[in-house]
């Protein structure tokens, strides 16, 4: 049962949502900033009613570099051949958990723009577009099992556009030249 509160001019609600399987406290979700008490208690019933139905969950306040090593070390790493460990390991280290856009946010607001604002950055720096493709690659799967996992409502990968893949002109070589 949501509790509502009249603060200032304003109106916010707090609803318990269960208690945190780590700590044993209860977690609560709380909301402001209604200028009617009615959209407080409607905003309200949709938290309670997702919680009814099993639908409801917390946005994950983990940051990005934190969950992509996290989900490197517990799932993508014992699902890949050694081969590919190592470099895959390197990508991520490398590229991805450092010194971009992504890093220092939290998993839960990563937006598509700030994913083609790096692949962008990759571009820039120089990188080949199969090169940022492999990145686009780890990306998606370590979105796609944030979502699984609840902790994103929405993949940023879905509508993200990763480089076009340049290929070279072969040159063959005449008899002559050979």
């Amino acid at each position: 049962m949501a509790q509502i509160r009249k603060r200032g001019k304003t109106y916010s609600f707090i609803i318990d949502i269960g208690k945190d399987s780590k700590t044993g406290k209860r977690k609560q979700v709380s909301q402001g900033g209604f200028l009617k008490k009615k959209d407080a208690e409607i905003a309200a019933k949709k938290i309670e009613l997702s919680l009814d139905e099993g639908k409801f969950y917390e946005l994950s306040r983990e940051f990005f570099s934190d969950y992509i090593s996290t989900w490197f070390e517990n799932h993508y790493k014992n699902r890949i051949k050694i081969t590919s460990l190592s470099n895959y390991n390197y990508l991520i280290e490398k590229h991805i958990i450092t010194d971009n856009v992504l890093c220092n946010k939290e998993i839960s607001k990563i937006t598509t723009e700030d994913i083609d604002t790096f692949y962008n950055q990759k571009l820039e720096e120089g990188y080949s577009g199969s090169y940022i493709r492999k990145m686009h690659e780890i990306l998606n799967l370590a979105f796609k099992q944030a979502l699984l996992w609840k902790k994103i409502i929405v993949n940023p990968m879905e509508n993200s556009t990763p480089p076009v893949i340049n290929s070279r002109e072969i040159v063959i070589l005449s008899i002559k030249e050979i």
